[in-house]
């Protein structure tokens, strides 16, 4: 009795997942027309969201309703747009514009690396005493804690 139960409640439950969520699929591609692969899709305010393939695709699973979608792709402007998910399967196809920003000159120095310099001068500084210290008597809880949890299976 317990396994129709189960089974039941396991049919309705997926039958109503798939009565509140609806799909939305398309391309997202740049003013060109040429595939923009990974780019991300996601819902404001949220961590739910996809990635399109390398040919630009994708699809995504959305409960009904209405949603305010994010696009953005590096070298790209980010695109902010409102969506009302219905029944059934919803395309959407996106064209994000190039991002018109750029550098106004770089300039490269010959000469050390900074990040190189402060590594070195970090490294210096490291006392190997203290640091060996801190790893021995890590060291020393752990077997502690392993001599405690013999003692315990003892008893």
């Amino acid at each position: 009795m317990q396994l129709r139960q189960l089974l039941l409640f396991l049919v309705l439950f997926f039958c109503m997942n798939q009565v509140m969520a609806a799909t939305l699929k398309g391309r997202i591609t740049d003013v060109k027309g040429d595939p923009l692969p990974f780019a991300s899709l996601y819902i404001k305010g949220t961590s739910s969201g996809t990635t399109s393939n390398v040919e630009g695709y994708y699809q995504f699973e959305l409960s009904k309703g209405s949603h305010v979608m994010i696009c953005q792709y590096v070298g790209f402007q980010k695109l902010q747009f409102e969506i009302v998910i219905s029944d059934g399967v919803q395309i959407k196809n996106i064209t994000l514009q190039t991002n018109e920003k750029a550098l106004k000159e770089v300039v490269v120095k010959n000469g050390e690396n900074l990040a190189l310099a402060v590594i070195k001068k970090t490294i210096k500084k490291r006392d190997p005493i203290t640091t060996s210290k801190s790893t021995l008597l890590k060291l020393m809880l752990i077997l502690k804690e392993i001599l405690n949890w013999m003692k315990f299976r003892k008893t």
